[in-house]
C-alpha cells in the first residue's frame, strides 16, 4: 500500500509543503490532517517529512470537506505528482452557490495570482487557472419573511490546482460558494444563520496506478457521498420553478439523500 485516499472532514488543515502552514499553531479549533496520518502510519518517513509535504497531493480548505490523496512513500509521491502534473488526476467537487447559473456556463478560464498567505486574485498576468462548471440543479430557498432566493447546486472539476481555484473563479462570474467568508463575504452573515460552513465538497478522486510487470495500468477512483451537515442544509430548499425543474429535483433528492454521487 503506498498511497491511500482519506475523507477529510470540515476543520480539518491539509497541513505541509513548502509554505509556512506546517509550522504556524494550527487556528484555534482546527486539526492537521498530518497529525493524524503519522499517528496511522507511524512507520512512514515520507509522513514527517515537509519538503515532500507529508505526502500530501494537493490541498483542500480547512472548512471544507472531502477525499484527499496521501502518498505513502516517496516513490509513489513522484508517480502521483507527475499524473497530477499532466492533468490526469482526476478532482471533481459539489458546490452550492448563490444565484442562477446559466445552464450553458461550462467553463471558467481566468488567471489567478495567489497573495501569499491571504486569498487568489483574478490577475490577467496570473498563473493560467481552469475549472469546469456543470450546473445540476437550479433551486431556491425560503426564508422568514422574505422572497424566494436563487441558488444552484453544481458539480465542479479543476484542471489547475490554484489556492482557492473553485471559490474564486466562481465569485469572479457572480456566483459565490455559499457561507464563504472571504469571497463571498457581503453574503456570509446571513448565510451562515442556516448554513454551517462553507458549502463546498470534493466527492470523487480518480487516477490511474503505473502498471507492473507490463500489465494495463490499474483505474482507482474514490466516491464520498455529501456528509450529513449539508445534506441538511439542502433539506431547506425546492427545485425553481421552470424548464430544468424535473432535473433540478431529482438531483436535489439524490444529493440531499446522500446516495452514491454520479458523475
Amino acid at each position: 500500500q503506498d498511497a491511500v485516499v482519506i475523507h477529510k472532514p470540515p476543520d480539518w488543515e491539509v497541513d505541509g509543503g513548502t509554505d509556512s502552514s506546517a509550522m504556524r499553531v494550527p487556528r484555534r479549533g482546527m486539526k492537521r490532517l498530518s497529525d493524524f496520518m503519522r499517528s496511522t502510519f507511524p512507520e512512514r518517513p515520507i509522513l514527517r517529512d515537509v519538503a515532500a509535504g507529508f505526502g500530501f497531493l494537493g490541498r483542500l480548505d480547512a472548512p471544507s470537506s472531502g477525499l484527499v490523496l496521501c502518498a505513502l512513500s516517496y516513490e509513489a509521491r513522484l508517480v502521483l505528482q507527475l499524473r497530477q502534473d499532466s492533468h490526469a488526476v482526476a478532482r471533481e467537487y459539489v458546490v452550492l452557490c448563490h444565484g442562477h447559473m446559466p445552464e450553458d456556463l461550462c467553463e471558467i478560464a481566468v488567471p489567478l495570482t495567489e497573495q501569499e498567505g491571504l486569498a487568489s486574485i483574478v490577475d490577467p498576468s496570473g498563473q493560467a487557472a481552469l475549472t469546469h462548471v456543470t450546473p445540476v440543479a437550479w433551486l431556491e430557498r425560503h426564508g422568514q419573511g422574505t422572497c424566494a432566493e436563487p441558488f444552484t447546486l453544481a458539480v465542479v472539476s479543476i484542471v489547475t490546482g490554484r489556492k482557492h481555484q473553485i471559490r474564486c473563479h466562481l465569485a469572479h462570474v457572480g456566483h459565490p460558494v455559499v457561507c464563504d467568508g472571504r469571497y463571498g463575504f457581503k453574503l456570509f452573515a446571513s448565510d451562515s444563520t442556516w448554513c454551517p460552513r462553507n458549502f463546498l465538497h470534493r466527492f470523487c478522486l480518480a487516477f490511474s496506478w503505473p502498471s507492473v510487470g507490463g500489465a494495463e495500468a490499474e483505474e482507482a477512483e474514490s466516491m464520498a457521498p455529501l456528509p450529513q451537515d449539508l445534506q441538511d442544509v439542502l433539506s431547506s430548499f425546492v427545485p425553481a420553478p421552470g424548464a430544468g425543474e424535473a432535473a433540478s429535483k431529482s438531483a436535489l433528492e439524490a444529493w440531499s439523500s446522500g446516495a452514491r454521487p454520479t458523475r
